[in-house]
């Protein structure tokens, strides 16, 4: 049996991108790769989006400097906290109706949750691009409930982001 380096991702590790932060030790380890991922895919300035158990956005100035961005409770997570605190809510499946305005209970919940959600997303993008006095800038999607809304076609979806940057890690810091 054979020991393998394992490489544990922080922003103590050497990268071909900037930290343009007060305290670049508390940034994760899946924002951190999907900076290192998107920056291989598409020059800066770029907003990604994670849609997971929490929903998380990250900005890249145009010379390569993460600056910041946002974190809300993700798709999924919102949802369960809905359901287990509203007692005359039930469980439906998240299926994205057609129109936004549901007619019964279960078409205004999965209105509500899924282009609810894609509504925040698609705002807060645009307010943090805005915030950020950027003039444009490329937006990528990735994260397990990415799968489960629609957003507009200004996002490029990019599902193995995180694992892309990853290897880019990997690549910088090979020993």
């Amino acid at each position: 049996m054979r020991d393998l380096p394992c490489l544990s991702v922080s922003a103590a590790l050497t990268r071909d991108f900037e930290l343009d932060l007060p305290h670049p030790e508390q940034l994760g380890a899946d924002r951190l790769c999907n900076v290192a991922g998107a920056l291989q895919l598409a020059p800066a300035p770029l907003l990604l989006v994670d849609a997971g158990t929490a929903t998380t956005f990250c900005l890249i100035d145009p010379v390569r400097g993460y600056i910041g961005g946002a974190i809300v409770p993700g798709l999924e997570t919102s949802w369960r906290a809905l359901q287990g605190r509203a007692a005359k809510l039930f469980s439906v499946q998240l299926v994205r109706p057609d129109m936004a305005v549901g007619n019964t209970t279960e078409t205004q919940l999965q209105s509500g949750v899924l282009q609810g959600y894609e509504a925040l997303i698609e705002g807060l993008s645009d307010r943090l691009i805005r915030d950020a006095g950027f003039t444009e800038a490329t937006l990528i999607a990735t994260g397990g409930c990415s799968r489960l809304i629609r957003l507009s076609e200004r996002f490029r979806l990019e599902p193995d982001l995180t694992l892309l940057g990853l290897f880019r890690y990997g690549q910088l810091n090979d020993k």
